[in-house]
């Protein structure tokens, strides 16, 4: 199991390197990763917008349901010890 971490990732570059050849490191691409909504930014297969905003949605729920949840046991002790 833990080879397949190995493989997976240099199989895929090596695919990745035989169907599109070797391309030139551009700045933005560390943009595009981050899949942060930071403007126009240039994405290499076009349609990772969307993925944007699921992303950023999904962050945001994730803080409410963590402050949520902290919140929630705050009141509880203090309620439970008043």
């Amino acid at each position: 199991m833990r080879s397949y971490w190995w493989h997976a990732p240099c199989v895929v570059s090596l695919g990745r390197l035989a169907v599109f050849g070797v391309q030139r490191f551009d700045p933005s691409h560390l943009k595009a990763l981050s899949l942060l909504p930071l403007g126009t930014i240039p994405y290499p297969v076009g349609v990772e917008w969307s993925l944007v905003y699921e992303v950023l949605f999904y962050v945001v729920i994730a803080v409410l349901a963590a402050a949520a949840r902290w919140y929630l046991s705050t009141l509880r002790v203090n309620f439970i010890h008043a």
